[in-house]
């Protein structure tokens, strides 16, 4: 009995420490995500002109940031509850979005370049700390996992 309550510790435990992980892995979308998007309106401000609402709609892959932004142009109410980005990381999304598509052609492409190298150095920071701390939670999922069931036994 106390080998199948130890198992299923362990089990839990992995679980959780995978569960716990997903947040570095998360952000490293987002923030791919959000390049993604900046560079996609830059060309459009530069070439194609079209609209902010129609460049969202046409992104196959739906994440988090796409969810968002897509409420914010909808509904001009800014709410993102994710916990994996941090407070400073969620004042420069909502920034973003209230000042995109507000100025004129040349004033938007320079604040979209310096928005890129900010945005270029949050995703090394997020990929770094992806292969960090990614591997650490589940490596301390599986000891902790070990270490129950052991005492278990």
């Amino acid at each position: 009995m106390n080998v199948i309550f130890g198992i299923i510790l362990l089990i839990l435990c992995i679980y959780l420490g995978r569960k716990l992980s997903e947040k570095f892995v998360n952000k490293r979308k987002f923030f791919d995500d959000f390049i993604s998007f900046n560079n996609c309106v830059k060309n459009e401000i530069s070439f194609g002109q079209a609209s902010l609402v129609k460049i969202i709609n046409s992104q196959e892959n739906k994440g988090d940031f796409y969810d968002c932004s897509s409420l914010y142009l909808r509904e001009n109410k800014f709410v993102f509850n994710k916990n994996y980005i941090n407070d400073r990381e969620k004042e420069f999304y909502k920034n973003y979005l209230e000042s995109v598509g507000r100025h004129d052609k040349k004033t938007q492409l320079e604040y979209l370049t310096f928005v890129g190298g900010e945005l270029d150095k949050m995703l090394f920071e997020s990929k770094e700390n992806e292969k960090k701390y990614k591997v650490l939670y589940i490596k301390l999922g599986v000891l902790f996992g070990i270490m129950a069931l052991i005492i278990m036994l």
